[in-house]
């Protein structure tokens, strides 16, 4: 090989090797309120939404109704990101969170029942 293209060579071979291991950071809030808005993207957003919540359901700021709790918890982030675009700069998980808290706050009696249940 010539001296000139085993530099460009080595490069690409670390780049094939390399690339497919690097890791994304965390989606913003302008995102993940992008990605709420795509149907076929629900399932996904789900996830992040239901680890979020599940973290803090019942024992901190956020408790959901039990009936139909993912959609619940869908629309009070959705409706969140909505009315506060100056905050979608922030993280995922904070958005996610602040939304939930927002819409569902626990009872400072400590029972876990959301709005819709009292």
């Amino acid at each position: 090989m010539h001296r000139s293209v085993r530099p460009l060579a080595s490069l690409v071979l670390i780049a094939v090797v390399v690339a497919p291991c690097t890791v994304r950071a965390e989606d913003d809030g302008d995102e993940f309120f992008a990605l709420m808005q795509k149907p076929k993207a629900r399932e996904q957003v789900m996830r992040y939404i239901d680890a979020a919540a599940d973290k803090w359901e019942g024992r901190g700021p956020i408790c959901t109704p039990e009936t139909d709790r993912a959609n619940a918890r869908f629309q009070a982030v959705y409706d969140w990101l909505e009315a506060h675009p100056d905050e979608r700069w922030r993280p995922q998980r904070y958005v996610i969170v602040q939304g939930l808290r927002a819409r569902y706050p626990c009872p400072a009696s400590g029972a876990a029942a959301g709005p819709a249940d009292r």
